[in-house]
């Protein structure tokens, strides 16, 4: 689910006049949610990291979306952190800055 996601963030960057509904918002974050968890395998863990990269940097006029699962995402992606290689803990380090972007904006 979080590729989907992701082609949809991608088709924002090359056409900036779509923009995702409420309903769009909250699909993706749950899917970004239950990407992150435990029970999921690495790769799908590592791409709702990047999901949720790409969703923080592409949200511009409606950051109090995040409100409700800012603390969830926050305490998964660390926990990701601590347990890959470097190139993953870079990857949650960029995921977090964005959220620490999104956050500060609340």
């Amino acid at each position: 689910m979080p590729s989907v996601c992701r082609r949809w963030l991608i088709r924002l960057r090359i056409h900036p006049h779509l923009a995702l509904t409420n309903t769009l918002h909250c699909r993706f974050l749950e899917a970004t949610v239950a990407g992150l968890a435990d029970a999921q395998p690495a790769c799908v863990r590592i791409s709702a990291v990047r999901a949720t990269f790409h969703f923080c940097e592409g949200l511009t006029k409606t950051p109090d979306a995040l409100t409700p699962v800012l603390p969830i995402l926050f305490e998964r992606v660390m926990s990701i952190a601590q347990g890959y290689s470097s190139e993953v803990l870079a990857l949650c380090l960029d995921a977090i800055e964005e959220l620490l972007k999104v956050s500060v904006t609340i």
